[in-house]
């Protein structure tokens, strides 16, 4: 059985937070000026799993110490996205990209405490 099927049949919905892009202002009032983008936020089916030692082993001193979580999904995610799961929210502090071979990303969570 496939870690992407795996996914499909037992993952349940998180949501995946990620940055929106700035723009300058055309505003006559402030042309120029730098506007900070947003969130977008839209739901992913995923696995999370409490972190390894055995999977953390090959990550940097900073992953291993940081990672409180590990998570599956077929969704897109990049480092630094935003997983809230459960009125918590978990930073993306490395991903592995196995979208070629199976079909799924694993990301590795620190966590960035509950959510108001």
């Amino acid at each position: 059985m496939s870690v992407a099927s795996v996914i499909d049949r037992k993952g349940r919905m998180v949501a995946l937070v990620t940055k929106t892009g700035g723009h300058y202002s055309t505003d006559p009032d402030n042309y120029g000026e730098w506007v900070p983008g947003g969130e977008a936020t839209k739901p992913i089916k995923a696995s999370v799993q409490p972190a390894s030692a055995t999977l953390l082993r090959n990550k940097p001193e900073g992953v291993q110490a940081e990672s409180r979580l590990i998570i599956w999904t077929r969704a897109q995610i990049s480092e630094d996205d935003i997983i809230e799961d459960d009125g918590k929210r978990y930073r993306v502090l490395d991903r592995e990209n196995w979208s070629a071979d199976g079909g799924y990303f694993v990301g590795y969570l620190g966590s960035l405490g509950a959510t108001d």
